[in-house]
């Protein structure tokens, strides 16, 4: 029994040996390789790869730096915001 399983354990590395050989210089993207398949077919996976990495990117450059707004335009809002509450009518109490 233990012999059984130590040879099917030695053909098994001697095909994943074969195989990794065989895949030595070629061009893979996450484990799938890319010289196997057709054009159409890479250029999806390749087009995917860069969505998917562009997306990330733009997330965290969203979520992580903060648009500052220009000192100009922050000085003139308060400016507007001080006018709006003088100019807004102002309830009269009723007694």
């Amino acid at each position: 029994m233990s012999s059984e399983v130590e040879e099917l354990s030695e053909d098994m590395r001697r095909e994943t040996d074969i195989e990794n050989r065989k895949s030595l210089g070629k061009t893979t993207l996450a484990f799938i390789n890319l010289e196997d398949m057709s054009a159409s077919i890479a250029f999806f996976f390749v087009g995917l790869a860069v969505l998917m990495f562009s997306s990330l990117g733009f997330f965290f450059y969203k979520n992580l730096f903060v648009a500052k707004e220009e000192p100009g335009k922050a000085r003139r809002r308060q400016i507007d915001e001080r006018r709006a509450k003088k100019d807004a009518p102002k309830e009269v109490k009723k007694n």
